[in-house]
């Protein structure tokens, strides 16, 4: 009986153990058991790309300033304003230089017509026609330097002393704000200095042949311009004030100002006046000593240069008035405007900018890595993050520049592309995504990158043939973007590639 049991127990847990063998297969895969996903090889168009992001820029723009220093006579345009290639965008004051060019151009006609009367000859009742010219000359540079003189000191003591607390004494005081202390010490010293100065031209003009020596026409001069740079000083500090910062009344700054620039005004006319007087002077004494000196080959050559030496000097001031003048050098809008009428500019100073208005073009940097694809000529889809990525602007590469860029340690090179059509909605400083395209194939056998892999390195495939699976040498071609890499030889159409494996 006892033995029935034993036999009995150790059959149930035969049966008890191949139920849990059986189940264990059933439930659970087998050791070693692999599992495939499968890809079937087909025929396709492929297209290789490089993506890249960028930004659009204007194909063109210039950053202007003005060649020399000085006050800003007129501003033409701007900010958003359009404006074409030479168009004048501002001028600096240039009255002094005008009136410069206008007695240089006189110098020329008047050394050109010596230069034609050496070669006729001079008559010596002539002679006394040319002394005749120099002696009313003298005269009238005489009294164009005292007729400067008065109306100098008209324009200091009637028109801008109102500005100063004594004046004309050894102490005077600007009676108005200005922006710091040395700006104030400044105007004050120009005063007493100025103050000096005029009484030194009255004692220099005081004798009566003041043409005939150096001092007057030295001090002279010397006094124009100290006065010039006195009066720029004051239309400086008066442009500037306003009720805020002066504390005066807007009609006060008004009628500060109105006296300033009279007093420029007048001392412009003096300044011309006497300008042209003494080249009116220096003709006829030139004249005179040309005549003089008789028509020998020698005094017409000395003649001929003194003729060219008069068209330089239009030349020099004609370049020199140039530097007073900025010109948009393309057709495009004005950017940039920073200066105001009445300021004082520097030269080299940026101070306007116009950029072109109708032709864009995209910068973006190609990794080392995807640069060897990219050439000039290649088609881009682009796409401008304003008007989302379902809105294309075809584009082409113009240009790869050769050396690179080092971006965070990494090698890339500026490749330029131009907008295959002008559009209105493309604007300076988009952001735009771009697909250039490299390369394309056409009817190609084609599997899915993921298939390929290598062996003693030689690219293979693992092709299924029922549930049979071999290997494979490949010929691999273009890698498309979407993924999918071109079989140039080793498989057909319609095969079965392993693409995954579970082992």
């Amino acid at each position: 009986m006892i033995s029935l049991i034993k036999r009995r127990k150790w059959t149930f847990l035969s049966i008890l153990i191949v139920l849990i063998i059986v189940l264990t297969f059933i439930l659970l895969p087998g050791k070693g058991a692999v599992t495939y996903e499968v890809a079937t090889s087909k025929i396709m168009n492929l297209t290789e790309e490089v993506s890249v992001t960028g930004r659009v820029i204007p194909q063109s723009k210039a950053d202007l300033s003005f060649e020399r220093s000085g006050n800003i006579e007129r501003i033409s345009v701007k900010v958003g304003d359009s404006v074409k290639g030479g168009q004048i965008i501002a001028t600096l004051e240039s009255s002094d230089l005008k009136a410069q060019l206008k007695g240089a151009e006189a110098n020329v006609l008047a050394e050109s017509a010596k230069l034609s009367d050496l070669v006729k000859g001079t008559k010596s009742e002539e002679l006394a026609v040319y002394q005749q010219k120099l002696m009313s000359s003298e005269s009238d540079f005489s009294n164009s330097m005292r007729d400067a003189l008065t109306k100098v000191e008209d324009a200091i003591t009637n028109k801008t002393d109102i500005l100063f607390n004594n004046a004309q004494t050894v102490n005077p005081r600007i009676n108005i704000r200005t922006e710091n202390k040395t700006i104030e010490d400044d105007i004050n010293s120009q005063r007493l200095t100025l103050t000096e100065k005029m009484s030194a031209w009255r004692a220099a003009l005081s004798v009566n042949a003041i043409v005939n020596t150096d001092s007057p026409r030295i001090i002279t001069k010397d006094s124009l311009s100290m006065a010039k740079k006195y009066f720029d000083s004051l239309a400086n500090i008066v442009n500037v004030l306003s009720v805020n910062n002066s504390g005066l009344s807007q009609t006060y700054i008004d009628s500060y100002r109105a006296s300033v620039s009279t007093a420029q005004a007048e001392f412009n006319l003096a300044l011309t006046s006497e300008n042209n007087s003494e080249s009116a002077w220096k003709i006829a004494d030139n004249e005179l000593t040309l005549q003089k000196s008789g028509n020998t080959s020698e005094s017409i050559q000395v003649q001929m240069a003194r003729v060219e030496q008069a068209k330089a000097s239009v030349l020099q001031i004609e370049s020199t008035l140039a530097k007073s003048v900025i010109n948009s050098p393309i057709n495009g809008i004005v950017t940039k405007s920073v200066p105001d009428v009445g300021e004082v500019v520097n030269a080299g100073v940026n101070v306007f900018s116009v950029m072109s208005d109708d032709v864009f073009k995209l910068e973006v940097q190609v990794p080392e890595a995807d640069i060897a694809k990219v050439k000039i000529g290649d088609k881009a889809k682009t796409t401008l993050d304003a008007y989302g990525s379902d809105v294309f602007f075809p584009s082409t590469v113009t240009s790869i520049d050769p050396a690179e860029t080092m971006i965070e340690g990494v090698a890339t090179y500026k490749v330029t592309l131009y907008f295959d059509q002008k559009d209105a909605r493309v604007r300076s400083g988009m952001t735009a995504n771009i697909d250039i395209m490299t390369d394309k194939r056409d009817g190609v056998v084609s599997v899915p990158f993921r298939a390929i892999y290598e062996v003693n390195g030689k690219k293979v495939v693992k092709v299924q043939n029922g549930k049979i699976y071999t290997e494979k040498e490949v010929t691999v071609g273009l890698k498309g973007s979407d993924g999918n890499t071109e079989i140039i030889k080793g498989l057909s159409e319609g095969e079965l590639v392993v693409t995954f494996s579970s082992k």
